[in-house]
């Protein structure tokens, strides 16, 4: 609007020139010298345990449990629908980006599912629906809901469970020791380095955009193969993390039970 503004004001004569106007932070960070940006907080996998065994909501075990999957932006995970337009169960393929929306700047990727959510996704949609016809309201909802209403922005019960985990006091201008939204994925980020996962498959796990392949990905669909490394990675972490806290972290097979009436579960 200021650009439009002064450009306006130079056709019609009221100045003579137009000052550069700079957005990119990057690039202002550079004319001002400004001192390098501190690292934001990880969490380890003994504080990722605590946290997974502090959180008392539905709705937050299972952003944390697709965060740590799939090392999505916030509101990638909160739009996630169930469906075939964004889960294809067939070729194990999780479409970040929902039908119809506009691919903006924070690509939201096609990435392969983890067998972790692979065995998540179909009960927690068994779930959703079953309480739906309870309250006799038969309509699409997130993964992510609180009780059948959708969950905007779930950064307040996110921090609520890292300050009951005791890993930070409060919420401070210090993002060396806050917990957010973004901390998962930055740990993610992490733990795929760790595990030796290539850099370049980690960029694209994580929607992180190349130059010069906007058209290729258009046509080229995913193998069965794509991202295979990051996703053996979060799958491992998953199971490692099982071993670490009180919850169990993948669901359990039912027990059948034979009787003299037939099987009961």
């Amino acid at each position: 609007m200021l650009s439009a503004s002064l450009n306006y004001a130079r056709s019609e004569g009221d100045i003579a020139t137009v000052p550069q106007i700079i957005l990119s932070k990057s690039k202002i960070a550079d004319i001002v010298k400004a001192p390098e940006k501190e690292p934001e907080r990880r969490l380890s996998m003994k504080e990722l345990a605590i946290f997974l065994d502090t959180i008392k909501s539905e709705h937050v075990f299972r952003y944390t449990m697709i965060a740590l999957t799939t090392s999505a932006r916030p509101d990638a995970i909160t739009d996630l629908m169930p469906g075939p337009g964004q889960l294809n169960f067939d070729d194990r393929l999780i479409r970040l980006n929902p039908p119809g929306r506009y691919q903006t700047k924070k690509f939201r990727p096609v990435i392969p599912m983890a067998k972790t959510l692979e065995r998540w996704l179909p009960i927690w949609t068994t779930q959703d629906v079953e309480d739906q016809k309870k309250r006799d309201v038969i309509a699409p909802i997130p993964i992510v809901n609180y009780f059948g209403k959708p969950v905007d922005n779930p950064k307040k019960a996110v921090r609520h469970t890292a300050i009951n985990a005791g890993l930070m006091k409060s919420y401070t201008n210090d993002m060396r020791r806050n917990v957010t939204l973004y901390t998962l994925r930055r740990t993610v980020g992490r733990v795929l380095r760790q595990k030796h996962v290539p850099m370049a498959d980690i960029a694209a796990f994580m929607g992180h955009k190349m130059r010069g392949f906007d058209t290729t990905e258009i046509y080229a669909d995913p193998s069965p193969d794509y991202l295979d490394k990051p996703r053996d990675a979060v799958d491992e972490m998953i199971l490692e993390l099982d071993q670490l806290t009180n919850r169990a972290l993948l669901p359990q097979p039912k027990v059948v039970k034979r009787t003299k009436s037939g099987p009961k579960t």
